[in-house]
């Protein structure tokens, strides 16, 4: 308890990390059914983020800096639904990781509460949406976020 008051921060993130862990493990155990091969990597990765709230820092501002930055170091748009750990996640070409929030967030924008929740289960549909979900969310946030540049 003594260590949350010296450094929050640092406490903030083992809760982030934990609460993304358990994400892993619920997502698993209830909706896999703790059948492995059913594991869509870029859709867990991003619930994983998205439902923990690590990325909740993120303010309008914040998150218009996050999103160009991941924008311009994304040098080849990765087969989402081919994305496996290890090298080919995080590497000089894009950050799989962001990658896979941004596609969360963007999904949580566009479709409605109830169509997001029955994704999570549908293992067809998010193999579907993975195959052009990139561009898609690329082009949204260009949009969405240029015309606020634009604006001010």
């Amino acid at each position: 308890m003594i260590n949350a008051c010296v450094n929050p921060k640092f406490q903030l993130k083992r809760l982030y990390t934990a609460s993304h862990e358990l994400f892993h493990i619920l997502y698993m155990k209830c909706i896999l059914n703790n059948d492995y091969s059913k594991r869509i990597v870029w859709y867990v990765e991003g619930m994983a983020q998205f439902m923990s709230g690590e990325k909740d820092y993120l303010t309008e501002d914040t998150f218009k800096e996050f999103y160009f930055n991941v924008r311009e170091k994304t040098k080849t748009i990765p087969k989402m639904d081919a994305l496996k750990h290890g090298k080919s996640f995080v590497n000089e070409d894009y950050n799989g990781y962001d990658l896979c929030y941004l596609s969360i967030k963007y999904l949580s924008e566009t479709l409605s509460d109830i169509q997001f929740k029955n994704l999570m289960s549908d293992f067809s549909k998010i193999t579907q949406l993975g195959d052009n979900i990139i561009n898609k969310m690329f082009s949204y946030y260009d949009e969405k976020l240029e015309s606020r540049i634009v604006k001010k």
